[in-house]
């Protein structure tokens, strides 16, 4: 297999994958085990730097960085995320527990107070 073939393949790999995995983020479907998606994403890395190692020039070096370097940044994000699926996750059509929380104006807000309407609640957690 030329440099070419393996940088492109390995971008190829990287980037699918990558785009499972923000649609499945967006879609709020996250595997617990995502060791699929790294072992795909470590692929891609290694793949890349193959068509690094063997040369190839711009047409296998620019997919090959491209693979490594965004292969290499969705493992660490990964690696260093410490956001984990609860086993005690509440699943879309159960019954949330009771709980109150400030909202954006500083009031009390009670769950209980939905409790008879179809509600959609979503919570964001900043990462920065």
């Amino acid at each position: 297999m030329t440099a070419t073939a393996l940088g492109l393949a390995a971008l190829l790999i990287v980037a699918s994958t990558g785009v499972l995995w923000f649609r499945a983020a967006r879609q709020v479907r996250l595997p617990s085990d995502r060791s699929r998606f790294v072992v795909a994403w470590l692929t891609g890395v290694g793949l890349g730097v193959a068509a690094l190692v063997m040369g190839g020039g711009l047409l296998a070096g620019a997919p090959a960085w491209l693979a490594v370097l965004g292969g290499g940044l969705l493992c660490l994000t990964v690696a260093i995320s410490r956001q984990r699926v609860s086993a005690a996750a509440i699943a879309v059509g159960q019954t949330i527990p009771d709980f109150s929380a400030l909202d954006e104006n500083g009031d009390v807000f009670q769950a209980s107070s939905l409790m008879g309407h179809p509600t959609l609640l979503k919570f964001f957690r900043g990462h920065w």
